[in-house]
């Protein structure tokens, strides 16, 4: 029994939230100990899951963050963390931050590429939104 309830607490300890459902098209949900995002995809022409391949723009930020978890000490570990907020069509299209970046990338089909209607910054707070509640629920977990 101890070690089924010890089994559960550790389970629950190391768990990340869901990857989220509703990226930009042209982009799939992730996720890891950061949080819930959405990630560019990239296509030569072909893609799986009925998508089609096409030239999308996507306001992409891409910055190095530090490794978590156990490192050597001494040692400074980094990744490079890639993420699109919002589809475009010029950099001025990307008021919430990032680079727009027109690639061809995998769509749904019939899908246009075009934003989702949600302004760049509804989207960034979406985005903050389920780690600040994710954050909350784990401190009074804790508490």
């Amino acid at each position: 029994m101890l070690t089924l309830l010890l089994g559960t607490l550790s389970a629950h300890a190391d768990a990340v939230p869901p990857p989220p459902e509703d990226c930009p098209a042209g982009a799939v949900g992730q996720t890891n100990h950061d949080g819930p995002y959405c990630t560019p995809t990239t296509c030569d022409g072909t893609c799986d899951d009925g998508k089609t391949c096409r030239s999308v723009g996507l306001c992409v930020i891409s910055e190095e963050r530090p490794c978590g978890g156990m490192t050597t000490p001494g040692e400074t570990c980094t990744y490079t963390h890639v993420e699109a907020l919002a589809t475009c069509d010029e950099q001025s299209d990307c008021t919430a931050g990032g680079e727009c970046v027109i690639e061809d990338r995998c769509v749904a089909s019939g899908g246009c590429g075009c934003s989702t209607g949600a302004s760049p910054a509804a989207a960034l707070v979406l985005g903050v939104l389920p780690l600040a509640l994710a954050s909350r629920r784990r401190s009074r977990a804790e508490a």
